[in-house]
């Protein structure tokens, strides 16, 4: 296990480079700040455009989904799967809280800030892997805290909701929002 120090460095150093708006240079940078930084950071492929998804809307499995793209741009910066979403989903009980040694594959890792405000999102891979969407820029394979120091000093842990799970809980959570929807529409991307 890396010095807590070290474990500092790296993610303020990951946070630099979150914050070069240019993403084409993030693979460039993770390789220069990795010399000085030791990591398991590794950039995944999407077959999705990156500028399309954020980490929440990946670990809920909304990337590219007709139902969740046609709800999110009619409620765009208003109603969209980020970490008010999750805060709802917890409030209404709809995710289980687990332990960190209880975590099974595509469970979720959720980072907190110092008011228990959820912040970034993860999916648990196993092994201590997880992977994620980090700002404008890659999607990441990495441990629970290769992030950015942005991201939290803490995380919660809960169990993967399955598509039509996250779906539905998402239809609620726009209707809370004062969004209405015909009954066919909500049925047509369930699958």
């Amino acid at each position: 296990m890396p010095h807590k120090e070290a474990v500092s460095g790296l993610r303020q150093a990951l946070q630099a480079m979150t914050e070069e708006t240019d993403g084409a240079r993030h693979p460039e940078l993770l390789r220069e700040l990795s010399r000085e930084h030791p990591n398991t950071i590794k950039i995944l492929e999407s077959l999705h455009p990156l500028h399309r998804f954020t980490c929440f809307v990946h670990a809920f499995g909304f990337i590219e989904r007709p139902q969740y793209v046609s709800i999110a741009q009619i409620g765009f910066n208003y109603v969209y799967a980020g970490p008010e979403f999750a805060h709802w989903l917890f409030d209404q009980g709809h995710l289980t809280e687990v332990t960190e040694s209880d975590l099974v594959l595509n469970d979720l890792a959720f980072y907190t800030s110092t008011d228990g405000r959820f912040r970034h999102a993860a999916i648990f891979l196993g092994s201590d892997r997880f992977q994620s969407k980090w700002g404008l820029g890659y999607l990441f394979e990495h441990r629970l805290f290769e992030v950015p120091d942005s991201y939290g000093n803490s995380a919660r842990f809960f169990r993967g909701l399955s598509y039509a799970q996250a779906i539905r809980s998402f239809v609620c959570y726009a209707e809370s929002k004062g969004m209405r929807f015909r009954k066919r529409s909500l049925s047509e991307d369930s699958q």
